[in-house]
């Protein structure tokens, strides 16, 4: 295990880095994709029509929600 708080674990396998996120929503599923730089993602998300539904204090990861509905996680590397 790579980090735990209260609402996350970070786990490396060597070929993924796997996230698991306790929510408030009842979504079976959230992808998530590592990113370079935070701000420029958030940015281009912003700029592309996806809305940001949740993000963390602190943290340099957010949930967006894409023109079609599905909700995906970005986390800085």
């Amino acid at each position: 295990m790579l980090k735990r708080t209260s609402e996350r674990l970070v786990y490396d396998t060597g070929d993924i880095t796997l996230y698991i996120v306790k929510d408030d929503k009842n979504i079976p599923f959230i992808p998530a994709l590592e990113v370079d730089d935070y701000n420029k993602a958030k940015q281009y998300l912003m700029k592309s029509g996806c809305r940001i539904t949740k993000e963390w204090s602190g943290e340099r990861a957010l949930y967006f929600e894409d023109p079609f509905g599905i909700i995906i996680d970005i986390v800085e590397k």
